[in-house]
């Protein structure tokens, strides 16, 4: 959250038996690095978080909130016959 966030970051994680949801969010103030922009610019963004999520058969989300600031939240099967054995 450092990179692109900043500021402070809520995490939950919860877990049905069934699946793992995570849920990551913070509140938009970020910090003045963060808000400048200075990262590497290297990494797959969220295009590549959901090409992950999808390999193991789950689903991820991200967006601002309402209030502002941003949220990111996964789904991930603890079993899934969707899932791709990683070579």
């Amino acid at each position: 959250m450092l990179k692109h966030g900043g500021g402070a970051a809520v995490v939950r994680v919860d877990n049905d038996g069934r699946a793992v949801g995570l849920e990551i969010s913070d509140d938009g103030s970020g910090s003045a690095a963060a808000l400048a922009g200075t990262g590497s610019g290297e990494g797959n963004g969220l295009d590549g978080m959901r090409e992950r999520a999808a390999l193991y058969g789950g689903a991820l989300t991200a967006g601002p909130r309402p209030e502002g600031g941003w949220r990111v939240h996964a789904v991930l099967p603890l079993v899934s016959s969707d899932a791709v054995a990683p070579n």
